[in-house]
């Protein structure tokens, strides 16, 4: 007997999924953080609850047998299954891993990663309200950055700060560029904005760059200016890349005078330009530069499968390419290239329909995240690309050409 899914109930749960996913984490992160609870108390019922409503948009689709198989949900299938088999491989093969917990590893592989990422790859968009998860995901960032203000950013000993958030500074840093980029979303690709709906928006533009500076981070800067590039160059407006690259480049000028002017006193009394100007002008990497040797160093000595997902002393590569070849090999370079090259024709054919405003913000954050991806964290750990990345997926191709 087949069993209806009323419309109205299903797309809650999809809308809820996509909201969750997306900024659900971030909420959820600030309980640690303020009442001095140990984390678990609060990730594990809502890593429960996604997995639920994951669980739930899977069964719709077998019921509703709409659930169908092709060959990028497969790739992303042998990918997730390969790299939980080299985990566990790994943990048995190399003893300098054993401190760690392979079980913990694997639910962040499998009930964190890939089964929401499943979950919204068979849905393929249905019953989404992409308008209402939107506005929903905006208005929780706007008010979660409106929480740290108004409880003060706390800095760290280094001068760094996650907020009232129990993440790291970078992923921090990120809730503002997501907000800064969200932002600019509705200005470029809505039409008829009330004058007080822009002004809102210009201080959420504002206040995001206020948590990047804050952060102390510097890749939420890089995914801000990319993206923002791009922003302009899809809206083939070359006037506002001309303004905006004249801008960059000012500023970058600007820091390197004030850095080596010894009248400027800036140097050493704000490590977030001097994190930007080390890198720029320095190379300065945070010795990822000795990361990235041992990672060629582990495809190298097993190029066909990879070597180990992570380094004898839990580290990682902070690139996500580097980190497939060191862990999966010529194998799982082969899968990333497909996956990231689907995402990006995705992306393209998105970018290229003027009329497919209401989804555009999906391939935004994707953009942010991706770039986050090659210069921080590891596979498993930055969950938000690999998110995007679905949702971007699951947008039908044949709705975006043809609306």
């Amino acid at each position: 007997m087949m069993i209806d899914f009323p419309k109205k109930y299903y797309s809650f749960v999809t809308n809820l999924l996509y909201v969750l996913l997306s900024v659900g984490f971030i909420v959820i992160s600030i309980f640690p953080e303020v009442t001095a609870v140990k984390s678990t108390v609060f990730t594990i019922p809502f890593r429960i609850l996604v997995l639920l409503l994951a669980f739930l948009v899977i069964l719709k689709n077998i019921l509703a047998k709409t659930f169908k198989i092709d060959l990028p949900i497969i790739v992303m299938t042998l990918f997730w299954l390969f790299y939980g088999f080299k985990a566990y491989y790994s943990f048995q093969h190399y003893e300098q891993l054993q401190t760690l917990s392979i079980s913990e590893i694997l639910q962040r592989v499998y009930l964190i990663n890939f089964i929401p990422i499943f979950a919204v790859l068979v849905n393929r968009g249905r019953d989404v309200n992409y308008e209402i998860v939107f506005k929903a995901i905006y208005t929780i960032l706007f008010m979660v950055v409106l929480a740290n203000f108004f409880a003060g950013i706390p800095r760290d000993d280094f001068g760094r700060s996650h907020g009232i958030h129990s993440i790291y500074t970078i992923s921090f840093g990120h809730i503002g560029a997501s907000l800064s980029l969200l932002s600019l979303y509705p200005l470029f690709f809505k039409r008829d904005i009330k004058p007080l709906w822009k002004i809102l928006l210009l201080f959420g533009f504002a206040s995001g760059l206020i948590i990047i500076y804050f952060s102390n981070t510097r890749s939420p800067v890089l995914a801000l200016i990319i993206v923002t590039f791009l922003i302009f160059f899809v809206k083939k407006d070359y006037k506002k890349i001309i303004v905006f690259l004249s801008f960059v480049v000012m500023a970058i000028a600007a820091l390197y005078i004030a850095m080596k002017d010894r009248n400027v006193q800036i140097k050493g009394n704000n490590l977030f330009l001097e994190r930007i100007y080390n890198s720029i002008f320095q190379g300065d990497t945070s010795q990822r530069g000795g990361l990235y040797y041992e990672a060629i160093q582990g495809f190298l000595e097993k190029p066909i499968f990879g070597k180990s997902i992570l380094f004898s002393d839990g580290m990682y590569p902070h690139n996500i390419y580097l980190e497939v070849l060191m862990a999966m090999g010529i194998v799982g370079f082969v899968m990333i290239a497909y996956i990231h090259a689907n995402s990006f024709k995705k992306l393209f054919i998105l970018a290229k329909n003027k009329e497919q405003n209401e989804r555009i913000w999906i391939g935004i954050l994707f953009l942010q995240y991706y770039i986050l991806s090659i210069t921080s964290y590891n596979i498993f750990g930055n969950t938000d690309v690999w998110f995007y990345l679905a949702m971007l997926w699951a947008i039908p191709i044949a709705s975006v050409k043809n609306e």
